[in-house]
């Protein structure tokens, strides 16, 4: 890994979900996998109902330090 999970992020919800933005300290990366040009990580966060969700993201290398994050699964 280079290090990304490192970085200070802004998440940014890209759901028409009902979910709520929780403060971004409040969410774990707990696995990255990069390809060419992209990395895939798994993020770890309480949704409304308390339980946790994990969350699939995708990034750009080259893009800002700013994460899109979509749900993969729910609850």
């Amino acid at each position: 890994m280079d290090g990304w999970n490192n970085r200070p992020v802004t998440l940014t919800l890209t759901t028409n979900s009902s979910w709520s933005l929780v403060n971004p300290a409040s969410w774990l990366i707990t696995s990255i996998t990069s390809g060419t040009g992209t990395q895939v990580v798994n993020l770890l966060f309480l949704a409304p109902n308390g339980l946790p969700e994990v969350v699939n993201v995708t990034q750009k290398k080259l893009d800002p330090p700013s994460i899109l994050v979509q749900p993969v699964k729910r609850s």
